[in-house]
């Protein structure tokens, strides 16, 4: 096709509108990859919401080293104040999550603040009283994961 036929084709090249289905995927940058989906498939970032599926931990204890996945012995040491603070350490992760659209639950939602001492080694979240938690036999699962989405 020339250059001519490009400028005068009365087709134009207008990219459809995808459909959007769950996604599965795997980040380093979760609200990234969100805002991502959310230009590519024209929904409003409010109306997606994920589940995380896997997360995957990385540590580099110094400058010469590479980043090796975490096992649980150095994820403990990992939770010492002494390595948080030590400028040669560097602590990545990455998480396999699954995009899919908000949908409203009306017997839950976690409401509170989360707050980091001076050094942002320790967090807490505390939860507000105008929290709905409606109690059933899947209420500890359900915070467990709003609390994991929120620290993402």
């Amino acid at each position: 096709m020339g250059l001519f036929n490009k400028m005068f084709s009365k087709k134009e090249n207008k990219q459809t509108k995808q459909t959007f289905s769950p996604q599965i995927v795997k980040t380093n940058n979760v609200a990234h990859t969100l805002t991502e989906i959310s230009q590519k498939f024209e929904i409003p970032l409010s109306n997606l919401d994920f589940d995380i599926l896997e997360l995957d931990t990385y540590v580099k204890l110094s400058k010469d080293s590479d980043f090796v996945i975490a096992d649980k012995e150095t994820i403990e040491l990992i939770k010492t104040k002494d390595l948080l603070l030590n400028p040669e350490v560097e602590i990545k992760q990455s998480y396999e999550i699954q995009v899919k659209k908000y949908k409203f639950v009306d017997d839950f939602e976690l409401i509170g603040k989360l707050k980091v001492d001076k050094d942002l080694t320790h967090a807490v979240y505390y939860v507000s009283p105008e929290s709905l938690l409606n109690y059933d036999d899947t209420l500890e699962f359900k915070i467990i994961e709003e609390l994991r989405k929120k620290k993402v």
